[in-house]
């Protein structure tokens, strides 16, 4: 198989389209939700193994290790802020309880909020080398890839990542008043982390983004999975550090196999 080098990239040609095949999408139920949430580690594993992938991930990884903390910094001055806007706190009787649980669970929606934005911007600035390892994964497999470029694959899931952020926001101020819709606002945090990592994939494949929504919600259980494992992760300093390049990297290989597998 061609090797996919630090230098090995050419420029993106103008006038560039996507102009694949529908990619083949991935289990959408429970056993799926199991995959996705492996996938990670399988990608850990890879990223371990390859020297050529360990370098890629380096720039966002130091990246991620800035912007890690200056969210971890930022969170309690925003959920203090959030709180106060919202509720000021009682003093006495029943409601002193009601607020501390209000007070954790805008705590809980504070934190994905600001993790969502924070996988957005490391999208953002570390893009290109994301879909680098993307590219590397896919060609081990013997599938044909192209670099878009840093506009064509970068811009468009910016507006994604505000999308998915404009969604969790309207569903958390609704949940005030029917709370049910706290636990779809988790489910669409985890397909927007999830989206993040499968993106570089499809991109370099020449998906385009209707063709990428498409493959997300057709693999609904699949990408849950990822999207709850790098969430969770980023509780964890360490983990979370790795978890997002090493989603990127277990997405592909994920998406990968399922092409090589469709194509017999």
């Amino acid at each position: 198989m061609p090797d996919s080098g630090l230098g090995s990239f050419d420029s993106t040609p103008k006038g560039w389209t996507p102009r694949a095949t529908p990619a083949r999408a991935l289990s959408p139920g429970p056993m799926g939700f199991i995959l996705g949430a492996r996938t990670v580690f399988v990608g850990l594993s890879r990223l371990r193994a390859d020297p050529v992938l360990r370098r890629l991930a380096l720039v966002p990884l130091l990246i991620t290790v800035a912007l890690y903390a200056v969210t971890v910094a930022a969170l309690p001055f925003v959920i203090s802020g959030l709180i106060d806007w919202i509720w000021v706190r009682p003093t006495e009787g029943l409601l002193v309880y009601l607020w501390y649980f209000a007070a954790v669970l805008v705590g809980l929606v504070g934190f994905a909020a600001l993790a969502l934005l924070f996988t957005t911007i490391v999208e953002l600035v570390g893009g290109t080398f994301y879909d680098r390892m993307a590219v590397r994964v896919l060609e081990n497999y013997g599938l044909s890839t192209r670099e878009p470029g840093w506009f064509v694959g970068t811009i468009p899931d910016l507006f994604r990542g505000l999308f998915f952020l404009g969604v969790l926001g309207v569903l958390t101020v609704l949940g005030w008043v029917f709370p049910p819709l706290f636990v779809l606002g988790v489910v669409v945090n985890w397909l927007a982390f999830s989206a993040s990592c499968v993106n570089a994939a499809l991109l370099v494949t020449e998906h385009g983004l209707r063709d990428r929504l498409k493959y997300l919600l057709r693999s609904f259980g699949t990408m849950l999975g990822v999207g709850a494992v790098v969430q969770l992760s980023l509780l964890v300093p360490l983990l979370g550090l790795i978890s997002i390049p090493a989603a990127v990297v277990g997405a592909a290989d994920l998406f990968a196999r399922a092409q090589v597998d469709r194509n017999g």
